[in-house]
């Protein structure tokens, strides 16, 4: 039983560690997909979708700072760079999940 428990832990272990380095390469593949303005509302945003994978325009703008036009604008634009994806299907309120999530 411990032998079999122990065997669980590492590769517990062994499959969080692909999953940590699979998140941290995220940001590198999302940049890959457009010239993004430094310091601009999207690219700042691609450093949030780490850790709030869905969120709204407005969820966006308080994190960031920034109005709620251009928290909505990079949204937007990261969904025309198959970055996110909105899944609400409603136009007020939108939720916009990370693609790499992957939610159903």
């Amino acid at each position: 039983m411990i032998e079999f428990m122990c065997q669980a832990i590492e590769a517990s272990f062994a499959e969080a560690e692909v999953t940590r380095r699979s998140l941290c390469e995220l940001p590198l593949l999302w940049r890959s997909r457009a010239k993004f303005r430094a310091g601009s509302a999207a690219e700042r945003t691609i450093e949030v979708l780490i850790s709030s994978p869905i969120l709204s325009a407005g969820e966006l703008a308080k994190l960031l700072k920034i109005p709620f036009e251009s928290a909505s604008k990079a949204l937007m634009t990261l969904a025309a760079r198959g970055v996110v994806k909105e899944r609400t299907g409603v136009s007020r309120q939108r939720k916009l999940v990370q693609k790499a999530v992957q939610i159903t």
